[in-house]
């Protein structure tokens, strides 16, 4: 297969011409857009690691939130990013969607998220006929979650029972990226004919640790500690402030990510402008993919305490860096405390969580400095693993034989 450079436009030629087998791919926001998180990550590393495929993805011509275009690319034509052939696009219609799928011809439709307007219309268009012998997968990348369904709860469970009613999911896989995510679909989507509840495939890491350095010396009584993820109700940056006026000692508190929800920043804020003199909050903003391990370095623990992450890439990141994590048990990171990289705590149990927090802020260099070279060591033994990407690549293997049945995975535990 012919290599791609970066942000190449590719010919019709270049598309048909191919015996490659090919995934198409549709999720609402792409490289080289940010703002959009996990789902960005997944399927960059997705796109890196399975090179026996040719990648195609449908995504909006900006990022989440954005009102201009990406600059320096080819909008409504197909541009090579890193790897992938990408059709920057506002046109998400029907006929759009029809006419890409006719002319990719793919082996695989892969969609990422179960209530994003595109997936609707897909699922819609599959069910009315218009593509009815190329599998569909459908990976709701966490949205079944608890957390994430008190979010706009009424809209979704009329959607859910819409789909169920109508058996749109007919012939439909989904994805379920572990063994947790997959009893979250089985107890809100109604099983019909030839539909697979059970393929569970986790999210694949990255392969890029950061270079190891020497952390900075730890300070008994002080903790750096950063948050990083998207400022919304599900990652509950809120709860994590309000953690911070139960503990005693110095923290300085970086906050990294982009405002998703602006009526809850405010709240968020509101929780900032009263803590406590000790604790000193800064607002960092966006934190570009490739200076997260930096970012990561000048901290000493992650804090997040968000109400469910389908994988939690910036969890794996922070291990890679030597930066233990206090998260919440609502991620497929479990175990967190027996391996002494950090801890995993319900989010009933603040007073677990304040008992570690105090726990970091007390303690001294050497013994911070061995909790970090576990977390290290635990971050690169799961970039390194290869059971997650042997596993999608027997999803996507049986799915293109026309039996998907059950994929076996390790959780992360």
């Amino acid at each position: 297969m012919r290599k791609l450079k970066a942000f190449e436009v590719i010919t019709q030629d270049s598309i048909q011409g191919t015996s490659v087998k090919k995934i198409l791919i549709f999720v609402d926001h792409y490289l080289p857009g940010n703002r959009f998180g996990g789902p960005v990550r997944t399927i960059a590393n997705l796109v890196s690691r399975l090179q026996e495929y040719e990648f195609f993805i449908l995504t909006s011509d900006r990022d989440q939130g954005d009102t201009k275009t990406y600059a320096g690319i080819a909008i409504e034509e197909w541009n090579a990013v890193e790897g992938a052939r990408v059709l920057y696009t506002r046109d998400k219609s029907l006929r759009n969607i029809l006419r890409r799928v006719r002319e990719i011809s793919p082996s695989v439709v892969y969609l990422n998220s179960f209530f994003s307007r595109t997936t609707i219309r897909v699922l819609f268009a599959r069910r009315v006929g218009w593509f009815p012998d190329i599998p569909v997968l459908l990976a709701p990348r966490g949205e079944f979650g608890d957390g994430a369904l008190v979010i706009k709860p009424w809209r979704k469970k009329l959607y859910i029972w819409f789909i169920n009613r109508l058996g749109i999911l007919d012939g439909v896989t989904l994805q379920a990226s572990s063994k947790f995510e997959k009893a979250d679909i089985e107890s809100h989507v109604v099983p019909v004919k030839a539909v697979s509840l059970a393929m569970v495939a986790p999210d694949l890491p990255s392969q890029e640790a950061g270079v190891s350095v020497a952390r900075p010396t730890k300070q008994t009584g002080f903790l750096k500690i950063i948050y990083l993820s998207r400022i919304s109700r599900n990652k509950n940056l809120e709860g994590a402030l309000k953690m911070l006026t139960r503990v005693s000692g110095r923290i300085d508190f970086s906050i990294h990510g982009p405002i998703s929800d602006e009526q809850y920043w405010e709240d968020c804020q509101q929780v900032m402008r009263n803590l406590p003199g000790n604790v000193h909050v800064q607002y960092k903003g966006l934190l570009k993919h490739e200076d997260v391990h930096g970012g990561l370095l000048e901290n000493e623990v992650l804090l997040l305490p968000s109400y469910g992450e389908n994988f939690g890439h910036a969890i794996l990141e922070a291990f890679a860096a030597g930066c233990p994590v206090l998260i919440s048990d609502q991620t497929p990171w479990r175990n967190l405390e027996q391996r002494g990289v950090g801890a995993d705590i319900p989010l009933e149990r603040l007073d677990l969580f304040d008992e570690m927090l105090q726990k970091f802020i007390d303690m001294n260099d050497d013994e911070y400095q061995r909790w970090s070279k576990r977390a290290e060591q635990y971050g690169i033994e799961c970039m390194q693993n290869e059971g997650p990407l042997r596993e999608t690549m027997a999803m996507f293997s049986k799915l293109i034989a026309g039996d998907p049945g059950t994929a076996v995975a390790k959780d992360i535990d």
